[in-house]
């Protein structure tokens, strides 16, 4: 059977401002974390192709569609039911915990519903590696603030929130 195959082009635009080296370097990074991801809650890298003078363009199995555009489109109350909700949660989960454990572990940092793509089965898959980082054996784990989408970032990494206590 043939795999099926979706691509992610990129606007040229971008590509004019910052140069086709170094548009190259930010996807390669992005490629070469995702490369080192083999699980069935991680969308699967094919390849990247980097035409030069064009965008990159990287190639992934094809899905169905990302959870932002199920929960949009869906006309059922609740708009996700609860079994379907765990079963995705569990999915992310699962997705997470073999990244975090990976040595070294890799930190998405921009996990949202655009970024949690469906088969249409329903199973979930996290995707866009865009800003994802592998922490070096031995080093602190530090990231800079705030690199995906500000709206779905964990709390801790607000300041304002580092003045409360965290209770169990």
């Amino acid at each position: 059977m043939a795999a099926r195959l979706q691509l992610k082009g990129f606007i040229l635009s971008s590509l004019k401002v910052e140069g086709w080296t170094s548009t190259r370097k930010r996807f390669s990074g992005e490629s070469d974390v995702h490369k080192l991801l083999n699980h069935a809650n991680v969308v699967k890298l094919h390849t990247v192709v980097f035409p030069r003078g064009y965008s990159p363009i990287i190639i992934t199995e094809l899905l169905h569609c990302d959870l932002e555009r199920y929960i949009k489109k869906s006309n059922s109350s609740p708009k996700i039911p609860n079994m379907k909700l765990i079963c995705i949660a569990l999915d992310v989960i699962q997705g997470l915990q073999y990244m975090h454990n990976l040595d070294p572990p890799v930190v998405h940092r921009d996990l949202a519903t655009k970024n949690i793509l469906l088969t249409v089965n329903g199973t979930a898959k996290i995707a866009d590696m865009g800003v994802a980082k592998r922490f070096a054996a031995g080093c602190e784990m530090y990231a800079s603030p705030m690199p995906g989408t500000p709206v779905y970032a964990a709390p801790e990494i607000y300041t304002v929130m580092r003045q409360f206590e965290m209770v169990r």
